[in-house]
């Protein structure tokens, strides 16, 4: 996972708008629903919430897991570092015609869980995919915060036959597809060695996709090569070198990318 010096307030600022309405393709669009959905149900058919639970979701971006907790639970508070984060996820709440929701704009780790009343004052305390779930520290704090139960889930495998290709071709290296691994270990760790007993579940996603060569798909390829925080400067760099590859592999100028996923969902009782 990146630094979190890379997860600030303007960085996720920037990339709002990009990442509600720039969706790569229906595709995309269509495998995010789905693993939305399964999540919520995942959490219903476990007892992790219900009709009268108050749910913390913590780094909830445009608040696609919050309409789904709302309507069905009592009440849900999302928490993100991004105010333009927080305007999307305001007007989904209101779209859905949803009263039982309130917002936090702050970034997790700062935040003081007595100042603000949140000390155990939450049946689910819930974070999925979240750059800010990345330290002892901020495991430790959702278990203060939940008087029920926590979840997180994270990456242990996240690969692209593409992706792999570009890395190689360019770089001289594979990409690393299971840079995940060594974080849920430490994570599941430091939760035995604090008392907890963390369960751990998976969810598996693939996919195919044939991407037109060229230039916003090289851009797309080369941003990746490296770290996030990284990715305009790759773009320029490694784009013009990107699309030369991939004409030369190209049939009718097309490419197939075949993508897998594995995430961990990491939950256990707070007390």
């Amino acid at each position: 996972m990146d630094s979190l010096e890379v997860h600030t307030k303007e960085f996720w600022d920037e990339r709002s708008k990009k990442w509600v309405n720039n969706f790569e393709s229906e595709e995309s669009r269509q495998e995010n629903e789905r693993r939305y959905q399964y999540v919520d149900e995942f959490l219903t058919t476990q007892g992790l919430y219900n009709r009268d639970s108050e749910i913390l979701d913590i780094g909830c971006g445009p608040g696609m897991f919050i309409t789904r907790f709302a309507q069905k639970a009592k009440k849900v508070t999302g928490l993100d570092i991004s105010e333009k984060m927080l305007d999307y996820a305001k007007l989904n709440t209101e779209k859905n015609g949803l009263t039982n929701v309130g917002f936090i704009n702050m970034p997790w780790q700062d935040i003081v869980l007595k100042d603000y009343g949140l000390e155990k004052a939450f049946d689910l305390v819930f974070a999925s995919l979240c750059p800010g779930i990345s330290s002892e520290d901020s495991l430790l704090k959702m278990s203060l915060a939940s008087r029920g139960w926590c979840f997180t889930c994270s990456f242990v495998r996240k690969f692209s036959s593409l992706k792999n290709m570009v890395y190689q071709h360019i770089l001289g290296v594979p990409f690393d597809a299971d840079w995940g691994q060594e974080s849920l270990g430490r994570s599941v760790n430091f939760l035995l060695k604090s008392g907890y007993y963390p369960y751990i579940s998976y969810y598996d996603t693939s996919a195919q996709r044939a991407w037109e060569v060229n230039a916003k798909t090289a851009a797309r390829f080369a941003g990746h090569l490296g770290s996030i925080k990284d990715e305009d400067h790759n773009i320029k760099k490694y784009s013009d070198a990107v699309l030369s590859y991939l004409q030369s592999i190209a049939v009718d100028n097309k490419i197939t990318e075949k993508t897998e996923a594995k995430i961990a969902f990491l939950y256990w009782r707070s007390s």
